[in-house]
């Protein structure tokens, strides 16, 4: 009975063990997955940016396109080209 009780112990101690291990791993994950969101967010700022820059270099070369066919309007990127000259 006594054998029972310690092995049930023994159980109990590996499991709390196991319990933080993955409460470890878990912590672990997510700073990966906070960094990987930062990482994302910095690329997506740097590529919607050069959209902004490619946007308005298209509008340059052609003040009549579409602005349908550019993701950015036309007033968006006049104001763009305003403070480009300030």
């Amino acid at each position: 009975m006594i054998e029972d009780v310690l092995k049930l112990l023994k159980g109990e101690q590996d499991l709390t063990l196991h319990i933080q291990q993955m409460s470890n791993q878990i912590a672990s994950l997510e700073r990966e997955n906070e960094l990987r969101l930062e990482r994302y967010q910095r690329l997506k700022s740097k590529i919607d940016r050069l959209n902004a820059v490619k946007s308005l270099f298209l509008y340059i070369q052609d003040p009549s396109i579409d602005e349908s066919s550019s993701s950015y309007s036309n007033d968006f990127l006049e104001k763009m080209i305003k403070a480009s000259h300030s």
